[in-house]
């Protein structure tokens, strides 16, 4: 026996539910003279458990349910061809009931000869229906498919449905194939078509295509609309065809379409890139006095990149200083285009005031740009500007770890350690983690300034952060010890190399066999140059420059020796 709220749910779950056939009869009743004088009474089944409440109903497979649809739209359509219950039925049967897509044309076409305007409509309607309700394109594929078999072709509006969804759920190049099928079959294709397909091209990245079909619109007598001009004249522009680009949108102005601001934009930056500045300002004027305004800002930064192409910065900073009067709201991307262009040209000041201008109107510079001004500041010797402008932005995830070591190893070769040791500080305190250029950079300035013991400490550290040392680390605090004449912890520095399987390159023997030639031990090279011949090294010029120029400083004595 069932406790009593399981009997009641078990009650409560006896829901009617009627069935295809069912639901036709009720429908053709209501269109017959003799209606029912009163409604049938539901039908009544065994309890369900309350489980099957919460399952998906499973797809009706069973030829009866197929069976049922045929005839329930074989007595609405007798009744009249363009019956309201009948499309209602048969999506019902596709979405409700997930009927296969072919049982579905099947069952339409039981009930309508296949070139009927009855079949043809409501296979239309089921086709867009498919394609707009589906997950996937597979359903509207196979109904498509099952339409074409049996004759029926169903109007454009719906085929383009398909084409969209098919470029959706399996990819442009399919779609376009679709597209390309129902063409060689005769099929009429509108402009909406056209446009479907073309969007799925352009935005799958198959710019040629979009433009081969707007081609082939004029031989199909398909008359372009303003999108479709849109879409032609953005593909040229993808393809850099200045060209292309500049004869549609003049076929666009003669059609009687005005191209949008986006469309005049593309044009001009195409044309900017290809050099082509004359022709450029040409079509930004027409599009001024189309749209009778002012240049926006995309329009003024294309044209100032245009200007810094060519090298002539003086005009693009004309160009931004009239936007700048016109009130238009520059963007980052703005200055970018003018620092980078006057970084070019050595107009490091200029770089630097834009930086300075960009930062006190709340903009940040991209880490490229704002590099170039540093390495610009750098390269003029600013370096003190270029701290400042550092900390200026140092909290706002501008700098990166290039920017610390451009500053920190421009710092320690020229001998201005405790200024590179700050910033290592304030690149820890910013999040910035360091590299292992950060670290040789800082070894330079550590054996620079003859600090071996904090040299050594800052290389004992470097295992631990995970950087492995290298030739260029070894290297480096070798010529540390040579500089203070530690000829001896070089040559262990030397042996650990091999140890830790670091080979050493031309380099590295020749400021050893250097170093000691200057130190005035040119005696010793003799033996040491077999040693590293031994080893693989060739001696270079570089090798024998430095061997002569010892036995010049050592004197007489020294030949006299050799």
């Amino acid at each position: 026996m069932r406790p009593p709220r399981l009997r009641a749910a078990a009650a409560s779950s006896r829901l009617p539910r009627l069935g295809l056939c069912t639901t036709a009869a009720s429908a053709s009743a209501t269109t017959s003279s003799a209606a029912l004088s009163s409604p049938a009474p539901p039908l009544q089944r065994a309890a369900e458990p309350l489980s099957a409440h919460f399952v998906r109903t499973p797809a009706a497979r069973g030829p009866g349910v197929a069976d049922d649809l045929a005839s329930s739209l074989r007595a609405l359509l007798a009744s009249s061809p363009t019956h309201p219950r009948a499309f209602p039925l048969l999506r019902s049967a596709a979405l409700a009931k997930r009927l296969p897509p072919e049982a579905l044309v099947d069952a339409v076409l039981s009930a309508a000869d296949a070139g009927s305007p009855a079949a043809t409509a409501l296979l239309s309607s089921l086709l867009a229906c498919l394609s707009r309700a589906a997950r996937d394109f597979s359903a509207a594929a196979a109904a498509y498919a099952r339409m074409v078999a049996r004759g029926v072709v169903p109007d454009a509006k719906s085929r383009t449905d398909l084409l969209v969804v098919t470029a959706r759920g399996a990819s442009a190049a399919d779609a376009l194939a679709l597209f390309d099928e129902m063409r060689g079959k005769g099929y009429h294709a509108d402009v909406m078509m056209y446009d479907a397909v073309m969007r799925a091209c352009f935005k799958g990245g198959m710019h040629g295509d979009a433009v081969r079909l707007f081609d082939e619109m004029a031989r199909a007598r398909v008359k372009p609309d303003e999108r479709v001009y849109s879409l032609t004249i953005a593909a040229s522009c993808k393809l850099r065809d200045a060209d292309r680009a500049v004869q549609v949108l003049g076929e666009m102005r003669e059609a009687g379409f005005r191209p949008w601001d986006l469309t005049y934009s593309s044009v001009v930056d195409v044309l900017v890139k290809a050099g082509r500045m004359e022709e450029a300002l040409q079509v930004k004027d027409q599009m001024l006095l189309v749209a009778g305004k002012k240049m926006d800002v995309v329009l003024t930064t294309t044209l100032m990149h245009g200007y810094c192409l060519l090298g002539e910065v003086g005009k693009a900073l004309d160009l931004f200083d009239e936007a700048v009067r016109d009130g238009v709201a520059l963007t980052n991307v703005t200055y970018g285009v003018l620092i980078k262009g006057c970084d070019a040209e050595g107009m490091t000041d200029k770089a630097y005031e834009l930086c300075r201008q960009m930062i006190e109107q709340g903009l940040l510079s991209s880490t490229h740009g704002f590099n170039l001004v540093i390495k610009g500041l750098l390269r003029d010797k600013r370096w003190e500007d270029a701290i400042g402008l550092l900390e200026v932005v140092a909290d706002t995830g501008v700098p990166d770890v290039f920017t610390y070591n451009c500053l920190i190893h421009w710092l320690c070769q020229r001998h201005k350690l405790r200024e590179a040791l700050n910033l290592w500080d304030k690149m820890k305190e910013a999040g910035v983690k360091p590299s292992i250029v950060t670290y040789h950079s800082l070894l330079l300035g550590y054996c620079e300034k003859g600090c071996m013991d904090e040299a050594l400490k800052l290389y004992s550290e470097m295992p631990g952060k995970g950087f492995t040392p290298n030739e260029v680390t070894y290297t480096t605090l070798m010529k540390g010890y040579i500089k203070k004449n530690a000829f001896d912890k070089a040559y262990s520095l030397l042996d650990e190399m091999h140890q830790n399987g670091v080979s050493c390159n031309d380099f590295t023997y020749n400021i050893l066999i250097n170093g000691l030639c200057m130190a005035d031990r040119v005696c010793e090279v003799d033996e040491m140059l077999k040693r590293f011949i031994s080893e693989g090294f060739v001696p270079s010029t570089m090798t024998y420059n430095s061997i002569i120029n010892g036995f010049v400083k050592a004197g007489p004595a020294a030949v006299i020796w050799q």
